[in-house]
């Protein structure tokens, strides 16, 4: 569960190898965009867009 990780390394239940390592990410706007996992989700550079209360 996204909202207990404290590295990218943690996000083990993840299925990060499949389709080329990336995965579809549906937004409320209705767009998606096909990203790699450490794109949504990165504490070694303040990145976590899995975190509704650290969006900008």
């Amino acid at each position: 569960m996204a909202h207990f990780w404290t590295s990218l390394a943690d996000a083990t239940d993840v299925a990060a190898t499949r389709h080329f390592g990336r995965a579809a990410y549906a937004f409320a706007d209705g767009h998606v965009e096909w990203r790699r996992l450490a794109e949504t989700y990165d504490p070694a550079i303040n990145r976590d867009q899995w975190n509704p209360s650290l969006a900008p």
